[in-house]
């Protein structure tokens, strides 16, 4: 929610050009209504286009923006800002709202926690709190080789060719290498796969050969072991 700051956008001429039509000075301000700031500065900013504050003290934090809700926020109405934007008007203050913002109490889930904050600031806080030490301390570092650039060496001139320079034909062809290469590479891993699996049909075939080998010929011993027994046994029976 918006627990404190406001919105600007009191000039209806806008903000100015965006990054991608003047990327060394964007949204640079029109307005210099207030000769006591510079364009686009102080209370010539123009952001959002939606002008205006949610609480009372929009530079300290309370939880006003939540009590606001509860009490009038079926209240607001619709208007046009000072920036030519649609926006929602507290009839007892003249504060704004965001469509977004009163959308939240028209879904139970969220309304339940726009009432728990409303009702108890230090509920507000503690959660705050919560995500905001997660938002600073987790989920990433700071590049150890961190730098800041120009604006001006941000602007690539458009001929044609993507972002990394490279034309649409360098794009086809180095495309098409890589297909190549990947072909190659797929061919020969199928080559070392099936050569193993080979390797090892081989090897178990000379493993059974082996074995048969082995037992013809303890067969064949133990044949002429008997053979030559029984033999004598006759020659002494007919003797």
């Amino acid at each position: 929610g918006h627990a404190f700051g406001k919105s600007h956008g009191a000039c209806e001429d806008g903000a100015g050009p965006n990054p991608s039509e003047q990327p060394d000075n964007p949204w640079p301000g029109t307005c210099d209504e207030n000769t006591g700031d510079e364009m686009g500065k102080g209370l010539n900013t123009f952001t959002s286009g939606i002008e205006g504050q949610w609480t009372t003290n929009p530079f300290e934090w309370d939880n006003e923006y939540f009590t606001q809700l509860v009490e009038d926020g079926q209240n607001y109405t619709l208007i046009i800002g000072p920036g030519g934007k649609n926006q929602w008007m507290n009839p007892n203050n003249g504060y704004l709202m965001l469509t977004t913002d009163l959308a939240l109490i028209y879904d139970d889930d969220y309304l339940e926690i726009v009432e728990s904050f409303a009702n108890d600031i230090e509920a507000l806080n503690t959660a705050f709190g919560a995500v905001w030490e997660k938002l600073m301390s987790q989920g990433g570092i700071w590049a150890e080789n961190a730098t800041c650039i120009d604006a001006s060496e941000l602007i690539i001139e458009d001929d044609g060719d993507d972002e990394s320079g490279l034309s649409q034909d360098d794009i086809v062809i180095i495309s098409f290498v890589s297909g190549i290469v990947v072909l190659i590479i797929a061919f020969f891993i199928y080559i070392n796969y099936t050569g193993k699996r080979n390797k090892k049909e081989r090897l178990k075939n000379y493993e059974n050969m082996a074995t048969m080998d082995e037992k013809d010929r303890v067969k064949g011993s133990e044949q002429t072991k008997y053979g030559t027994t029984s033999a004598t046994e006759l020659g002494a029976t007919n003797e």
